[in-house]
């Protein structure tokens, strides 16, 4: 952290670090999406050297967590503020709410003017400034372009029954690496309660921003999904919709005779 004219202000300084320790346990639970320990972010180290505040985060070490599983979630906040700084979307495993409080730290405030992320694993990565380009696609990343009815498919993570409107929770989708933000009336607290950590379909009004990336989802519907193969179909059953569409041929054969062709 850089100072600005005056020193940082303990409320600034310590929501600051507040803010970033939330975004780091969102983008853990995302990241690492199993059912497993979270870990405790500690201040390590805390230095300064003129205008420079060089503050040092880390997980509180952990039996049931690796190093290399803890570094996880660091390194997926700092690459994803790398990717702000150049395109205005989502960045893997990020939320709505975690690019709000990276928009907040970015904003300069009375006594910081400016804060820069690194990752440290035996040596200081390459820093990170949350820069006026990286505020800029922040804000249009998290901006309502367009509103449709559909579904979101992920595993769910119930963040707050004890919101004003009901239910908040996230859904991460893990073909697009992004968590999704919902509301769900308070009706369905029970149904979200039982699908916490499993795989789910949410249906509902969905905002999507300018590139098309869906934010929040307004949650109408929820659907627990199989977590194994029990409930889905096999090949047989597929093919038995149309039992002549391989032409007789095995599917071994048809998919051969079908690469051959495509050659």
């Amino acid at each position: 952290m850089v100072q600005g004219e005056q020193r940082p202000a303990l409320a600034e300084f310590t929501s600051t670090l507040g803010q970033l320790s939330s975004a780091l346990r969102e983008i853990d639970r995302a990241a690492v999406a199993q059912r497993i320990e979270r870990p405790k972010w500690v201040v390590d180290d805390l230095s300064h050297e003129g205008v420079l505040y060089t503050v040092r985060l880390s997980a509180r070490p952990s039996r049931r967590r690796d190093r290399e599983s803890l570094m996880r979630p660091v390194e997926a906040l700092v690459e994803g503020a790398r990717e702000l700084q150049a395109e205005p979307e989502l960045p893997p495993f990020y939320s709505e709410v975690t690019v709000t409080r990276l928009l907040n730290v970015a904003v300069p405030k009375s006594g910081i003017r400016e804060v820069s992320l690194a990752t440290v694993n035996g040596e200081v990565g390459e820093r990170v400034g949350l820069n006026d380009a990286l505020i800029e696609h922040a804000r249009a990343a998290v901006r309502e372009d367009e509103i449709s009815i559909g579904s979101i498919t992920g595993t769910l993570d119930v963040i707050s029954t004890r919101a004003k409107h009901g239910v908040r929770v996230s859904v991460f989708d893990p073909i697009n690496r992004r968590a999704v933000t919902g509301t769900a009336a308070g009706t369905l607290r029970d149904s979200l309660r039982n699908s916490w950590g499993y795989p789910v379909t949410v249906r509902g009004r969905i905002t999507r921003n300018a590139r098309g990336q869906a934010i929040r989802v307004a949650i109408t519907d929820l659907e627990l999904l199989p977590d194994d193969d029990s409930r889905r179909p096999s090949t047989a059953d597929v093919l038995g919709v149309d039992p002549n569409w391989t032409g007789g041929l095995s599917v071994d054969e048809f998919m051969d005779r079908a690469r051959r062709r495509a050659q």
